[in-house]
């Protein structure tokens, strides 16, 4: 994932695309969304571009590296060109077999490359990092990047501890009920990683960390985890509770009644 928080469903869609345009590819390299690429058409010369000088420039930089790439047959695609009616010429692919190649200007918004091929060619190139590469989100987060320099340590721990705390506790109902002990525990074994540990290190410091993990803070069984209690037994309870009241509202009215005493001078 990215850090830029506009980013964060929409990449997530792309995810499911299997192969890319060498527009799409160039912008979620320079990381942006493909939907902002922008075409002007001047004097019959179409032009591609981003919003933003910046992006811009990266895109543009990544355009023209990728499709230099498929025209030396560094990177495997599927060539689409812009002439209606290409030449074509012979050549021999990785396998060694013949293949015909078409001659003539890539098109860079049909022209597509598998995902894999795109990731292979990146790695090559020292780069592992962005769209294409989320299991190394994290260094995509500033607050989670060794390198950033600004990186809390502290905060970069607590986090992964509380992902492994969330993972462990939707299948055991201790990590569930108390995480403190879970992360305490994951802090304690993590704590080379994240340089936490110095000489003087003394248990009660990761048990001060743990504590600000702790999604259950009143202790006890969590109300998400609670047993339910079917609408029948609900009825019966709230009808105990009425009868109850019911009847200590008689007790105390009758206990109350005083009766009149009996009059002697009546004939009777």
């Amino acid at each position: 994932m990215t850090n830029d928080s506009n980013f964060s469903h929409e990449f997530d869609y792309y995810r499911l695309v299997e192969d890319f345009t060498i527009h799409e590819a160039a912008a979620l390299i320079a990381n942006d969304s493909p939907n902002n690429v922008r075409y002007s058409n001047y004097d019959g010369e179409v032009c591609y571009y981003i919003d933003g000088t910046e992006k811009n420039k990266i895109f543009s930089i990544c355009v023209t590296a990728i499709t230099r790439a498929i025209e030396k047959e560094k990177l495997p695609a599927t060539i689409r060109t812009g002439s209606r009616q290409p030449n074509f010429y012979e050549s021999k692919n990785s396998n060694g077999y013949k293949e015909w190649i078409p001659i003539g200007d890539i098109d860079p918004t049909k022209t597509t490359i598998e995902r894999e091929d795109l990731r292979a060619w990146l790695k090559q190139r020292g780069f592992n990092q962005g769209f294409f590469f989320p299991e190394n989100y994290k260094n995509d987060i500033p607050y989670l990047n060794p390198d950033n320099p600004h990186y809390p340590k502290k905060l970069a721990a607590l986090v992964a501890a509380w992902e492994a705390a969330d993972q462990t506790a939707e299948h055991d109902p201790s990590t569930n009920k108390n995480p403190i002990t879970f992360v305490k525990k994951w802090l304690i074994e993590n704590a080379d990683k994240f340089n936490l540990k110095d000489n003087n290190q003394k248990e009660a410091f990761f048990e001060d960390l743990a504590a600000i993990c702790n999604w259950n803070v009143k202790g006890g069984r969590n109300p998400k985890s609670s047993p339910l209690v079917s609408d029948d037994e609900n009825i019966k309870n709230d009808e105990m509770n009425k009868k109850t009241a019911i009847s200590k509202s008689l007790h105390t009215k009758i206990a109350t009644i005083t009766p009149n005493p009996l009059d002697d001078e009546l004939p009777f």
